[in-house]
């Protein structure tokens, strides 16, 4: 059951609207261009993962997405917290084409394009996982009962090809189309129900009261 809704990033809404503005032959229209269309791609890799996403069992599972959290005078933002009464699971979206490498020497991903060109990104399993450090604490300071967290990050473009040599990074990786199957594995990991469904929705309630929505200066930028 979705109770927080995908909204589209303000970062999007405030490059459109400068794009709007800026004449065709301005000398940062390019650069500007170019942010605007990562950030869709982002966004259009999250809104994928909505058709699993509803393959979920309505009554198990509540669904909140783009939650953003304060943790002590900043805030995180989590892609998509499922919240079930046995265990949490926080989920990072990737939207990436290409030869992916996770590298968990340097801890580092690096994208390999059709064009040979190298790009390289921080750790997303290090992301996702100081993401769930920064969550539990928010949990302890909420005097949430202790509860079973997980992370996934998801790689949501079917032309990615992955590659990692650390078989524990390989457990906390998966492609959109095995993501439902990785949620009912880690089900059937945790039997033990920790919260009744109402308290659950309270939890949900109490998290979604202190979201945080950013506050980008596009123009600034």
């Amino acid at each position: 059951m979705i109770v927080f809704p995908r909204k589209i990033p303000t970062i999007i809404q405030g490059l459109e609207a400068l794009l709007r503005r800026l004449p065709p032959d301005h000398v940062k229209r390019p650069i500007i261009e170019a942010e605007l269309n990562k950030h869709k791609a982002g966004f259009k890799g999250e809104q994928s993962l909505d058709y699993y996403f509803d393959l979920l069992p309505e009554k198990e599972f509540l669904i909140l997405h783009g939650l953003r959290l304060p943790y002590k005078d900043r805030a995180f933002q989590i892609d998509t917290l499922l919240l079930s009464k046995t265990f949490f699971i926080l989920i990072e979206a990737k939207n990436l084409t290409g030869t992916v490498i996770i590298d968990d020497t340097f801890h580092q991903l690096i994208r390999i394009k059709e064009t040979g060109e190298k790009e390289v990104f921080q750790d997303p399993i290090k992301q996702v996982q100081l993401q769930q450090y920064q969550f539990s604490n928010l949990l302890e300071l909420l005097k949430t009962p202790s509860v079973p967290l997980r992370h996934l990050v998801v790689f949501t473009n079917p032309n990615t090809y992955l590659q990692a040599k650390n078989p524990d990074y390989v457990k906390q990786v998966v492609t959109s189309q095995n993501l439902i199957f990785k949620i009912f594995e880690m089900k059937e990991e945790h039997t033990k129900e920790v919260f009744s469904w109402k308290d659950l929705r309270k939890l949900a309630t109490s998290l979604i009261k202190r979201h945080t929505p950013p506050t980008i200066k596009v123009l600034e930028k």
